[in-house]
Order: structure tokens, then sequence, then C-alpha cells
């Protein structure tokens, strides 16, 4: 079986606040392939991050390695605190 290394950005949505994570988006969606190939997912992400305390993040502590597959959900507490659409197209 092909293994896919998959790098998962984000906020609250992709960590799934609150749920067990097992049904966050990382780990449903490596499920919906658990037949074709195996997805070890790897997730970067915190309840509250804008996409400007991703990057600050990913500056202090790169990602190792790489990767087959990466999705990047966030922007709502970009939304959330009032930010400018331009400063989340920059970031």
């Amino acid at each position: 079986m092909k293994e896919i290394r998959y790098l998962a950005l984000g906020d609250s949505y992709t960590v799934g606040e609150a749920l067990d994570p097992s049904v966050s988006f990382p780990f449903q969606l490596a499920g919906r392939f658990r037949e074709q190939a195996a997805i070890i997912p790897t997730v970067v992400a915190k309840t509250g991050w804008t996409t400007g305390e991703l990057l600050g993040h990913l500056q202090e502590q790169p990602v190792e390695g790489s990767f087959d597959l990466v999705t990047l959900l966030i922007g709502v507490n970009n939304q959330y605190r009032d930010y400018s659409l331009d400063t989340y197209r920059a970031e």
C-alpha cells in the first residue's frame, strides 16, 4: 500500500476543537483514502490562530521533511478579529 505524507495546517477547524482527534478534518480525510493509501497526517494547527500566528509558528518551528499533500484551513480568526482581506491574502 502506498504511503502518503500529509501536512494539515490551520486553526480550530483543522484541530477539531472539542472533538476527538479521530473525527478532525485531517483524520477524516485520511480515513476516506484508507483503502487506496496509508495517509500519515502531521497536524500543525491551534485554536485561535490567525494566518500571521501560523506563519510565525512555522518560522520558529519549521516542519521537517517533505509531504505529498498539504491542506491549509485557516482564516476565520482573521475575520473574527476584523483583519483586512489584504492582510489575509498577503499572509
